[in-house]
């Protein structure tokens, strides 16, 4: 008895010492479960997902950016432009031509991300931003020219493909701004390039 005595503070040393050392690994494996509780069932709810969960966005930016913006207040600021200098404006791509007209915009001219509508809204399930995939695209090949210069009865300047259906703006032989739809009309070729058939402008306009 007198031993088991003199042994209890070491024992009871040797027991504080082990709690010091076990509670950080039970606190961490506390911490760990927590986390995976969490971050499974987030994670397979993401999976889940599809691959474009906001159609309904894309509609809504597609009409804000290729109806509201393009085939109004595009359209009549490059119809004042070809009419003031009868040439088509000397830029390379769609969102150059975005900055050149921005005085006569309107509304959008205040908008800082007026560089996003030189693209096709197109999220995917991890997106966050405009990531620039798809642009709208420009005819840099007709960038300058005269109009007195034209051949063509038609030429087209700005064109889009979103999901097949095609549409954009052409000039015709006496400098007219027009809204055009269709492949052929707008330059494209018989077959879709691809589904929503948009190569992006940062490697060519």
């Amino acid at each position: 008895m007198e031993r088991l005595t003199y042994q209890l503070p070491r024992l009871l040393s040797v027991l504080l010492i082990l709690a010091c050392l076990l509670l950080p690994v039970a606190a961490s494996a506390a911490r760990c479960l927590g986390v995976h509780l969490v971050g499974v069932p987030l994670g397979m709810a993401v999976l889940l997902l599809p691959a474009r969960p906001y159609p309904g966005l894309e509609g809504q930016v597609y009409t804000t950016r290729v109806y509201d913006l393009e085939q109004l207040v595009i359209k009549k600021a490059l119809q004042d432009y070809l009419s003031e200098h009868q040439a088509v404006p000397p830029v390379h791509s769609y969102r150059e031509l975005l900055q050149l007209l921005k005085p006569g915009l309107g509304r959008f001219a205040g908008d800082p991300d007026l560089w996003a509508a030189a693209y096709l809204f197109y999220y995917h399930r991890l997106d966050t931003s405009e990531k620039q995939r798809h642009s709208i695209e420009w005819n840099s090949s007709a960038a300058g020219i005269k109009l007195s210069d034209m051949t063509e009865s038609s030429l087209w300047l700005i064109r889009s493909d979103f999901y097949g259906f095609c549409e954009g703006l052409v000039i015709d032989s006496e400098g007219r701004v027009k809204r055009m739809t269709g492949r052929k009309a707008l330059g494209y070729d018989d077959a879709p390039k691809a589904k929503i058939g948009i190569k992006n402008d940062r490697s060519s306009s």
